[in-house]
């Protein structure tokens, strides 16, 4: 599996033109110059306590736009977990059901022993 992006912007950012508007304005045109690509996507995800705004970048997503996530401080990261409080901001809405295919195979390669325990 591919590398995943995240840029955290604190809540105070993630107003009415705040770098959160800048930074989706921004993807979303370079999304759009590229033809709108089915697996390029950027996620949205609020933390536990609504401090801090995590935006998540798909790994074809950042192979285009890595200068903007450089800009914002990206890091990289796991893809993130699919749920209520995970929001799809630009991209096709079959991106959700990809990264739930994702999610799956990695839950059942993490109860999956490739190798046997040895005595």
């Amino acid at each position: 599996m591919q590398t995943w992006y995240r840029v955290d912007l604190p809540l105070e950012e993630c107003c009415r033109n705040g770098k959160a508007d800048q930074l989706q304005k921004a993807f979303e045109v370079m999304f759009i110059a590229r033809g709108q690509p089915n697996n390029a996507a950027l996620f949205e995800l609020h933390d536990d306590k609504f401090e801090t705004n995590g935006f998540y970048f798909s790994p074809l997503a950042a192979t285009f736009v890595g200068n903007l996530i450089e800009h914002f401080s990206g890091v990289e990261c796991a893809p993130p977990v699919v749920s209520d409080r995970l929001v799809l901001l630009v991209g096709h809405s079959a991106a959700y059901e990809v990264l739930r295919n994702e999610q799956r195979i990695r839950e059942v390669l993490s109860g999956v022993h490739l190798c046997p325990p040895t005595s």
